[in-house]
């Protein structure tokens, strides 16, 4: 009795310490495996170069809006350079300007109605980054081009197709910069996908893009009434599927298209397209969007697919592949082979690349990506709502 109670001590010790070890090794190859992830989502906040080590001659952004996104593609962008820093905040809510100034150590908060006016007359501003609610977009980057200010304009530039229009004919006239903050088009795993499917997929026949994250809020409204109408949430709705239009548009370079046919529903969107590219003018390929704020599955799919006669590419989180993303390209017939892409250079953001561009921009005097862009994107809304039965997304110049 007392040789068998010992063996099993020891059995029971034993297979203790087996457990052990590969909990220990579990959380090693975890850690391992997460460790790039980590250091990349630690890099967005970091700042690299200090206000004291700014050059000289950096460009000066003040910021229209007191916004999280101004924090992650303003604030957050800077501080990895020492050509620009950030000089001014302003938010008709003073107290939200003053934290927000407080917070990120920016000399100079503004707050009140006349906020973004005062903004606009600083000669200690040389750009604004508008982060307002995008009805806002057109009235103020009017007025900063007015004052001779640089203008980031947060995505979506515009509500529809007119305002989209008026900020072409904005950006044409000669002087300040006028550049649309589409920050996903930046990254080179954006660029190379680009770059993939017009070179080496052959004639393309199938393009798709999703953008499914679940919006807890809509999730939980989604089966009662709307009893306050459904602007307010279209235009959250048009935020996410903005993007699959002008992904598709962009991605391919198409400058034509039909919309065969789409639906509008209160937190989502579909539509089915055909798309004509110049470079394949006698063929049309078939296109879809696909946008859901209310589904619990999948929970996260913000994907662009490509496919053609020699080939195909999925790209997976294409808004913000600095956190992760996949580039899978697979190519048929004779060239038959399939890789994996992964481009994160030093973990720079979206926005990082973008703030690049936009200096790049103003040293040179020319927009880097223009506003043509936009009005053919806004082209592309307009005509899926209008297929879809229902009216562009009101303006809000007079708000």
């Amino acid at each position: 009795v007392a040789r068998h109670a010992h063996y099993t001590c020891d059995k029971r010790t034993a297979m203790k310490g087996v457990r052990t070890t590969v909990l220990v090794g579990a959380l090693a190859v975890l850690t391992t495996c997460l460790a790039p992830f980590l250091r990349r989502c630690w890099r967005l906040p970091q700042v690299l170069v200090a206000p004291a080590d700014k050059a000289p001659d950096a460009l000066r952004v003040g910021l229209m809006g007191a916004s999280f996104i101004g924090q992650v593609a303003a604030v957050y962008a800077a501080g990895k350079r020492r050509d620009v820093v950030v000089t001014a905040v302003a938010s008709r809510d003073a107290a939200r300007a003053e934290a927000f100034a407080r917070r990120h150590g920016i000399p100079v908060a503004l707050g009140g109605p006349g906020a973004y006016d005062d903004l606009l007359k600083r000669s200690d501003v040389d750009a604004v980054y508008i982060s307002l609610p995008t009805t806002l977009h057109v009235r103020w980057a009017a007025a900063a081009l007015a004052a001779n200010k640089h203008v980031l304009l947060e995505k979506p530039a515009a509500a529809n197709l007119q305002e989209a229009l008026e900020l072409s004919q904005l950006a044409a006239r000669p002087g300040p910069v006028l550049m649309e903050a589409a920050h996903y088009r930046h990254h080179p795993a954006a660029l190379r996908s680009r770059s993939l499917m017009q070179e080496r997929l052959g004639p393309l026949q199938r393009l798709e893009a999703r953008f499914f994250m679940l919006d807890p809020k809509a999730w939980l409204a989604s089966g009662s009434p709307d009893p306050s109408g459904s602007e307010h949430e279209r235009v959250k709705n048009f935020d996410r599927w903005w993007y699959c239009a002008d992904e598709l548009l962009w991605m391919s370079g198409a400058t034509s298209w039909s919309v065969r046919s789409a639906v509008e529903g209160r937190f989502s969107i579909e539509a089915e397209l055909l798309l004509t590219l110049p470079s394949w003018p006698l063929a049309q390929v078939n296109a879809t969007i696909s946008m859901s704020r209310d589904k619990l599955w999948p929970l996260f799919d913000w994907s662009f697919h490509a496919e053609g006669s020699e080939g195909r590419l999925a790209y997976s989180n294409v808004g913000f592949p600095f956190l992760f993303h996949s580039l899978s390209v697979e190519m048929f017939g004779s060239q038959a082979q399939r890789w994996d892409e992964r481009l994160y250079g030093e973990g720079e953001t979206t926005f990082e690349h973008q703030l690049a561009a936009f200096v790049s921009s103003v040293r040179e005097g020319q927009s880097a990506a223009t506003a043509e862009q936009a009005v053919r994107t806004m082209r592309l809304v307009d005509d899926i709502l209008k297929a879809a039965g229902s009216q562009p997304l009101l303006s809000g110049a007079s708000a």
